[in-house]
């Protein structure tokens, strides 16, 4: 414990590979800091965090199953080796709600899905919010269930005429993903913004044919240093198995 913030810190050599790196290819800012990491079975993950998983443990219920521990260890370990970048040992919180709570001075979101854990960190003088998401891509047959729950006809046009190679499966699963991101980043100040269709998909710009920006609008309008236009800017970045998603909001200069 850190006596002048009541904080726990980690008393463990972060510098050490606990878990191997999966590069994520997203095209982000400079002044973020995204860590990904390759996840094998729940019980290889805990063995590989025995270190680290004790100093986070009792933020979970005892009853919690081995996949949810190891996704959860393994998670705020990527948000303790993201943190280290810019100096501070501290460990991520727990809040009452599930989210994290991070340390004084920093925001950032933690994601784990497609056998990766997540995580992105920025100091919260430049940022108000940051989303990060990463998830398997949706099966043709799992997509018509929720399709119309997650995009409108106007933004699977945007999609399809921006990425015309990829299925429509795949542009459901780059929509999914990137709603959850925009969430996460705007979850600190406008909790209220829960349902898919309280954003839109309005522009993609593509890089190549894996990866590019995306951008996205709310419906609802929230303050006034969310500017005139009500976009926030995204990144995309798919693989054979599942496509990553970042969502960011700068704050006002």
């Amino acid at each position: 414990m850190n006596p002048s913030t009541g904080r726990s810190e980690l008393r463990h050599p972060l510098g050490m590979t606990l878990l191997p790196h999966s590069p994520l290819g997203l095209r982000s800012a400079a002044d973020l800091k995204l860590v990904s990491l390759a996840l094998s079975t729940p019980e290889a993950t805990l063995g590989s965090l025995a270190a680290y998983s004790a100093a986070v443990a009792g933020q979970l219920s005892p009853r919690a199953v081995s996949k949810r521990c190891a996704e959860f260890a393994a998670g705020r370990y990527a948000a303790s080796l993201a943190l280290v970048h810019y100096g501070c040992f501290e460990i991520v919180a727990r809040g009452s709600d599930g989210s994290p709570l991070w340390p004084q001075g920093f925001t950032g979101s933690i994601s784990h899905g497609a056998e990766l854990a997540v995580a992105v960190v920025a100091r919260d003088t430049s940022y108000q919010g940051i989303g990060v998401d990463v998830e398997r891509l949706i099966a043709t047959e799992e997509s018509a269930p929720i399709f119309d729950r997650v995009l409108n006809r106007d933004e699977l046009k945007v999609l399809a005429a921006a990425l015309p190679e990829r299925s429509t499966s795949e542009l459901l699963s780059l929509g999914f993903s990137a709603k959850e991101s925009l969430y996460k980043c705007v979850n600190p100040f406008a909790p209220e913004l829960t349902e898919f269709e309280d954003a839109r998909i309005v522009r993609v710009v593509r890089d190549c044919s894996a990866s590019g920006q995306i951008y996205l609008a709310l419906v609802k309008p929230l303050c006034r240093s969310f500017g005139k236009s009500g976009e926030l800017t995204g990144a995309y970045a798919f693989s054979d198995r599942r496509v990553a998603t970042l969502v960011w909001f700068r704050r006002a200069s």
